[in-house]
């Protein structure tokens, strides 16, 4: 019912640790049909076969939404897992309640920022102006753990095109933790744009957290 194994992981993705079915049993003393209802959310990724909680979405083809348990934790961390269906049923909560409380978690959660202000944050001892000129935008969650979730937010999405005076955002899957925007999508070559992403996952990105391999045109 539950994933035979969940990550806690900072929120600068490092530290990671695997915990085997023995945790999985220790959440489990304190799993409640509350406590699943106030830490429900939802984590994208690329498909898979596991048979668990999961939507599709057709802007995003090669990628699958799946329900999950989603806990900050006092040290910073983030202690996530998935779960299946049965899972629902055993807590009794229909799944289209599920989705809807989930999404709504997504909603709240979700953030966007513009690069080069995220960038003066983090580096605020360095010269950043250009950057912060750039119009390219990250789309995160708070802990920016498992936040490319944002991206299914249409809510937000059709608020920063109004923003942006644009009837298409180009969605660049950074990886699971975040998606970039780039408004007016027009202005990109698609093909530098895919080999960018497929240069950066192959010497950047960790294959359990790459997202997808191409951009994705969202229309409005």
């Amino acid at each position: 019912m539950l994933e035979n194994t969940m990550v806690l992981q900072n929120q600068a993705g490092m530290d990671q640790r695997t915990y085997e079915t023995e945790k999985i049993k220790d959440l489990g003393k304190k799993l409640t049909r509350g406590y699943v209802l106030s830490n429900i959310s939802v984590l994208l990724r690329k498909r898979t076969e596991d048979e668990i909680a999961k939507r599709f979405y057709e802007e995003f083809p090669d990628l699958e939404a799946c329900l999950c348990l989603k806990e900050e934790q006092e040290d910073g961390c983030t202690l996530s897992c998935l779960f299946d269906k049965e899972f629902l049923e055993l807590m009794e909560i229909p799944e289209e309640e599920a989705w809807k409380l989930a999404m709504e978690h997504v909603h709240d959660d979700t953030r966007i920022e513009n690069f080069g202000q995220l960038m003066s944050r983090m580096f605020p001892n360095e010269v950043l102006k250009e950057a912060e000129e750039i119009a390219m935008y990250i789309v995160t969650n708070h802990s920016c753990n498992r936040g490319a979730s944002g991206i299914l937010d249409r809510t937000r999405m059709e608020e920063f095109a109004r923003a942006h005076n644009t009837k298409a955002i180009m969605a660049i899957p950074s990886s699971i933790h975040e998606m970039i925007l780039l408004p007016h999508p027009e202005y990109f070559n698609i093909d530098i744009v895919t080999r960018t992403i497929q240069t950066v996952n192959a010497e950047t990105v960790s294959p359990k957290d790459q997202l997808g391999d191409h951009p994705y045109i969202l229309f409005f």
